[in-house]
């Protein structure tokens, strides 16, 4: 359920209530809350690629490596990054 905001689809139904209860006026002083919020929670949405600093906020590449599950922003990053990622697991002995 995308609202206003990525956020929202992250936070418990309670507290989207309760924003909603509130003026409309006061949603646009939210705004500023919710920027907060993503920087503090911006690493969860970065792509797994050790070279890569993009954010996959809504279309990313999921993929399960040994078990694991690792996003990726694009074809490329998730090819590459698997590649590294599968070979820094071997080296530090998971497989």
């Amino acid at each position: 359920m995308a609202l206003l905001h990525p956020l929202f689809d992250m936070l418990p139904k309670v507290i989207v209530d309760e924003i909603f209860s509130y003026d409309p006026q006061h949603r646009e002083y939210m705004k500023e809350v919710f920027e907060e919020l993503k920087d503090k929670l911006d690493f969860r949405y970065k792509c797994d690629r050790y070279d890569c600093n993009s954010n996959c906020y809504d279309n990313f590449l999921e993929t399960s490596i040994m078990f694991h599950n690792f996003r990726f922003c694009c074809v490329e990053c998730a090819g590459e990054g698997e590649d590294e990622i599968r070979r820094d697991m071997r080296r530090a002995g998971y497989c």
